[in-house]
């Protein structure tokens, strides 16, 4: 999750128009409760997108627990949080859904939701590898609205696809006595040349680049075992510009560090 981060993002016209009801709008229609969603297995993240639009929903901190009023059928199971977000799978589906925390003020994590959405955006736009469905989003809209029973006001909402941190497909960089040795560790473990590393070095070259030109907070990939690909996911905007150059100074050494394990490791096969 990026919330670990307490920076949150200016609010000046890079963020998304439809925000404009952020913190004022009045709660809108809502279909009946007892309307079932019909998601499923199959469910691409727009059917679930409008199924969960505009709906109701029971959120309890302390078991960490989500319901989705009139429709039993759909599970969520807590993933995490963080000062501006917090992630649900929606079990039974390859789907998450991550939502404004309602412990804090819901208007800044509104604003911090479409601040995301666009950095993703333009990651994407870059050639940056992002999430689904960030990786083809072409001109739909991602962003929807729920209504939580402990919230007085509509919570922005998107989807992702889940990436399981687990001994299969993802890995994710760990930001606690990992973040230098990553690549070493997680990419070329023990030295092992994967067919794909190619892609991988393409893809962190794409990163360094984009970080170089407009650089993002909160810096967090998932590498991707099969393809070898490098997915930077939960970016947040910057407050300042004095921790963006800090931040960026930071996070373009690292990147350089991956690389040069990388390499290294190329090299030494030869």
């Amino acid at each position: 999750m990026a919330g670990n981060d307490p920076m949150v993002p200016a609010t000046d016209a890079n963020l998304t128009s439809q925000l404009a009801w952020a913190g004022t709008d009045p709660t809108p229609e809502q279909p009946p409760p007892e309307q079932p969603t019909g998601i499923g297995p199959q469910s691409s993240w727009t059917d679930i997108r409008d199924a969960l639009n505009n709906r109701s929903f029971d959120y309890n901190e302390d078991s960490k627990s989500l319901q989705l009023i009139g429709d039993n059928n759909v599970g969520f199971r807590y993933l995490g949080a963080g000062s501006n977000k917090i992630a649900m799978h929606i079990t039974g589906t390859s789907w998450v859904l991550l939502f404004g925390n309602p412990a804090r003020n819901i208007a800044r994590s509104n604003i911090d939701i479409a601040g995301e959405i666009n950095t993703l955006r333009r990651l994407s736009d870059a050639g940056v590898p992002v999430p689904g469905p960030f990786d083809s989003l072409g001109a739909m809209d991602p962003l929807f609205r729920i209504n939580l029973t402990v919230a007085d006001q509509p919570i922005c909402a998107f989807l992702q696809i889940y990436m399981p941190a687990t001994a299969g497909r993802w890995a994710e960089m760990t930001k606690r006595g990992g973040m230098e040795t990553f690549a070493a560790t997680q990419i070329v473990p023990g030295g092992q040349v994967s067919v794909t590393t190619g892609d991988t070095l393409d893809c962190l070259n794409k990163i360094r680049a984009e970080m170089a030109a407009n650089p993002w907070n909160d810096f967090q990939v998932m590498y991707n075992r099969q393809n070898g690909k490098v997915v930077v996911f939960d970016p947040m905007e910057f407050v300042n510009d004095t921790h963006r150059i800090q931040v960026q100074a930071e996070k373009l050494t690292l990147i350089d560090r991956w690389l040069d394990d990388i390499i290294a490791a190329i090299e030494n096969k030869k």
